[in-house]
């Protein structure tokens, strides 16, 4: 089995927007009612990693296994002039088809994230995850992450 970990390139904004980021909302759905989709979310993904693949502040990798993309780590680097700790690595999103789950994929791309944030020198990495979703809370807390604070929400519709 041959896995490679490949930085996504322009070409690959609809294989991003449509085959990773939608499959990804979709199952966050569940959690709160906030993350309903537009009926056009998979084409207005598609637009916004045209977007960001040009922009040096995010940077997106896929985990490939045989030559055939089944996973993906976004990422976004940041500052935060006013701390001592300022310069930080965000994962943005992190999805592993359903199929290969459980095999250490996420587990791989988290470590590809670390290198990342070391290569660029950030202080500290961050990552959110759905309250109710205990898998990825647990899944972040096994892989250095601590909690540190909750986003609340408050609907006005």
């Amino acid at each position: 089995m041959d896995v490679e970990i490949r930085k996504a390139e322009i070409e690959d904004a609809e294989l991003l927007g449509k085959n990773f980021w939608h499959p990804l909302a979709e199952e966050m759905r569940e959690y709160h009612k906030v993350n309903r989709l537009e009926e056009n979310a998979a084409k207005e993904a598609v637009n916004g990693f045209k977007d960001r693949l040009k922009d040096e502040s995010y940077e997106f990798f896929f985990l490939e296994q045989d030559g055939k993309e089944i996973a993906y780590i976004s990422l976004e680097r940041g500052e935060r002039p006013t701390r001592e700790l300022g310069k930080y690595i965000e994962v943005i999103g992190l999805y592993v088809k359903e199929e290969y789950r459980g095999e250490g994929i996420g587990t791989q791309l988290m470590s590809k994230a670390r290198r990342y944030a070391e290569e660029k020198e950030a202080d500290y990495m961050t990552v959110s995850a759905e309250w109710k979703n205990e898998k990825a809370r647990e899944f972040y807390l096994k892989n250095g992450f601590e909690e540190k604070k909750v986003k609340f929400v408050r609907m006005l519709k």
